[in-house]
């Protein structure tokens, strides 16, 4: 292990790769792709790239440093955008990113106004997100389900979920309406927000009318006013209430996801 980290910090120093045996080589690779930590390689990938790229092991080192961050950025993205990924998401964006890298190295350019390090992390969260959305299935899909309206991918209005969701949602709020073993404060806020309807609603802003119709805000400010209490009280009963509503009827986070 001594002899491989010493070979690389040479690497680094010289800005050459040194002349090795494939088997001390494939033993380096197996390092950075497996054990070092993520700082060294990008430390090597940039050496690799700025300075040796015409070598002809170069492009096996920068993916041995490169695959891993893929693997990361593309199962972080995936869990950002949906609650349960598939493996197949993630494979299409781990596919994504690593063709990202490959095509970095293959036209050697980044970015002149950002590091290399920065240049590295774009082009593969990038490679991720375009190639799991470009694909025909995708184009319309969005991270997050809602009960009521989502907004479509490349399109300016909304659209209506399945007429099963609805009933799921009334079949929800009557369950709502007779939540026994809550506290009064929590019944007393919800019955008021199921009594305004839309009007409990925040308001959409002048710089986006339609506001984000994926996740719609409660109005503690109309809420308050109806209930007769502060905006501070408001807070703490939805906070209760939150915590009451994902106990009783959305544990796992998957109420309104689709599998498929």
């Amino acid at each position: 292990m001594e002899t491989l980290v010493a070979t690389l910090n040479a690497l680094l120093d010289t800005k050459e790769i040194p002349t090795i045996d494939g088997e001390k080589m494939a033993a380096i690779q197996k390092y950075l792709f497996h054990t070092a930590a993520t700082p060294f390689r990008i430390q090597v990938a940039e050496t690799v790239f700025c300075h040796a790229r015409s070598h002809p092991r170069a492009f096996d080192l920068f993916l041995a440093c490169t695959l891993p961050l893929a693997e990361t950025i593309a199962r972080r993205q995936a869990e950002k955008l949906f609650l349960q990924p598939s493996d197949m998401t993630i494979e299409l964006m781990y596919d994504g990113a690593v063709n990202a890298a490959i095509k970095m190295f293959q036209t050697g350019k980044t970015s002149t106004a950002t590091s290399f390090r920065q240049a590295l992390y774009r082009a593969l969260h990038c490679g991720a997100l375009q190639t799991f959305f470009n694909r025909v299935e995708n184009t319309r899909v969005i991270g997050v389900g809602c009960s009521e309206v989502v907004r479509a991918r490349h399109h300016h209005g909304g659209r209506r979920n399945t007429v099963e969701d609805q009933i799921i949602s009334r079949e929800l709020l009557e369950k709502i309406a007779t939540l026994k073993d809550a506290p009064n404060n929590v019944r007393r806020i919800l019955g008021c927000i199921m009594e305004l309807g839309p009007d409990a609603v925040k308001p959409r802003s002048k710089r986006d009318p339609e506001g984000d119709i994926r996740r719609p805000l409660i109005d503690v400010i109309a809420v308050g006013e109806a209930l007769g209490i502060s905006r501070k009280m408001v807070d703490k009963y939805l906070g209760q209430a939150r915590t009451i509503l994902r106990a009783t009827f959305n544990q796992d986070g998957t109420l309104f996801m689709r599998k498929c």
